[in-house]
């Protein structure tokens, strides 16, 4: 697994959301929620697990992409709701969803250190 490219998708799912909230699109809130559906879940879930499964880092990362993707989640609920303005507000500056995904991208970055560093 790439964790820096896992960083880069993971940061774009701001993208992801405004886009939803522009258009108007019905998001998966379920799908969203769950945090073992993507390419980096899948990993974290499986063979990160098996190798880093003892490391506190790698706990803090599991913790931390999954609320991300409960805050991601959120958002889209708000925007599936019609709650346009309040879904753009849930993304801003410190908010829940900010905070999480600063979580997560610091997470990515010292679960990253720590791979490199076990190889």
């Amino acid at each position: 697994m790439n964790l820096q490219e896992a960083m880069k998708k993971h940061a774009e799912w701001r993208i992801r959301l405004r886009t939803a909230i522009i258009k108007k699109e019905k998001l998966d809130t379920v799908a969203l929620a769950t945090d073992n559906r993507c390419e980096l879940g899948i990993w974290l879930h499986g063979d990160a697990k098996l190798k880093h499964g003892s490391n506190p880092i790698y706990t803090n990362c599991v913790k931390a992409h999954a609320a991300f993707h409960k805050a991601v989640a959120e958002v889209a609920s708000a925007s599936n709701k019609g709650q346009y303005a309040d879904a753009e507000r849930m993304m801003g500056a410190g908010s829940a969803f900010s905070q999480a995904s600063n979580s997560v991208g610091m997470a990515l970055m010292a679960l990253d250190q720590a791979v490199r560093s076990a190889t």
